[in-house]
């Protein structure tokens, strides 16, 4: 029931500063067709209550079952690497690199403009889930949708596209 109102009141703080923004693009937050719906609708919820920001507002979020994310992950891979090898420089590829354990569960697309900024971003639903411990302290085969990962990862992928917005215009 918490969440649910956290989330009734993140709506409508969002149409606020929306209607507010006018001309201001409100990005989507969807889900592939193989993450399940209660899954999808539990990341989702996520993802709209960290949307504070004109930054973060304008990009599309993708919540990706683990093999369309591997495909994505694939054809950026290689996308970047045919770029290497024909000697381009500046941003590589169509995807931004991460660093650290981010990078097994998070895409991030931009698009290159004279401020290169994020449109999309993928993440796994993997990314969202944990373990279960049996009262043994032993790790069990299950594993959960954590609702606290997926607030967590959601306000870090928020700061991943501040920062990434900010070091656009310092670099400018």
């Amino acid at each position: 029931m918490k969440i649910i109102m956290r989330v009734a009141w993140a709506t409508v703080l969002v149409v606020l500063f929306c209607t507010s923004l006018q001309a201001q693009r409100l990005g989507s937050t969807s889900c592939t067709t193989l993450v399940s719906e209660q899954d999808c609708t539990k990341a989702s919820a996520a993802f709209l209550i960290s949307r504070d920001n004109k930054i973060f507002n304008a990009v599309d979020i993708v919540i990706a079952d683990d093999w369309e994310f591997k495909r994505q992950k694939s054809v950026s891979d290689q996308d970047r690497t045919r770029r290497f090898l024909q000697n381009e420089t500046g941003l590589l590829g169509p995807t931004a690199l991460l660093s650290g354990s981010d990078q097994d569960y998070i895409l991030i697309f931009f698009e290159k403009t004279p401020v290169a900024h994020i449109t999309r971003i993928m993440v796994s639903i993997d990314a969202f889930y944990k373990l279960d411990i049996g009262s043994s302290g032993k790790l069990k085969e299950t594993k959960h949708f954590d609702s606290a990962s997926a607030a967590s990862l959601a306000e870090k992928i928020n700061g991943y596209v501040v920062g990434w917005f900010m070091g656009q215009l310092a670099g400018h």
